[in-house]
C-alpha cells in the first residue's frame, strides 16, 4: 500500500474522493453522472491492484464499501424509468468490484 505524507493509503483517498463525486451527484437529484461513476469503477479497479497482496484495507475504503449499495440504491427512488434502473444496475456494478477488493 502506498501512503501518502498523512499516512493514509491514496488508493483509498482516490476511492472517496471518487465516491463522494458520484454520490453527490445522484443525492442532490443532478442524474446519473456517467464520467463519475466511471471515475469510482477505476478508482476500485485500482484498489484491487494496489491492494491485491494485502491481508486488509484501509479504514477510509471499508467506510466507503459500507455505504456503497444502500446508498446508491436508495437514490434510484428520486428518479423513473430507465434512469432508476441504471442507477440499481449501477449499485450492482460497483459492489461487484468492491468484493474484488476485499479478496
Amino acid at each position: 500500500m502506498n501512503k501518502d505524507a498523512s499516512g493514509v493509503d491514496e488508493a483509498a483517498r482516490q476511492l472517496d474522493r471518487c465516491w463522494v463525486d458520484f454520490i453527490v451527484q445522484l443525492r442532490n437529484g443532478s442524474g446519473f453522472d456517467e464520467t463519475a461513476f466511471k471515475a469510482l469503477c477505476q478508482s476500485l479497479d485500482d484498489c484491487t491492484r494496489s491492494w491485491e497482496k494485502s491481508a486488509f484495507v484501509p479504514k477510509l475504503a471499508a467506510r466507503v464499501f459500507i455505504d456503497l449499495y444502500p446508498s446508491i440504491e436508495v437514490c434510484a427512488y428520486m428518479y423513473e424509468g430507465d434512469d432508476a434502473d441504471k442507477i440499481r444496475n449501477a449499485a450492482e456494478v460497483v459492489t461487484d468490484l468492491a468484493r474484488r477488493c476485499a479478496k
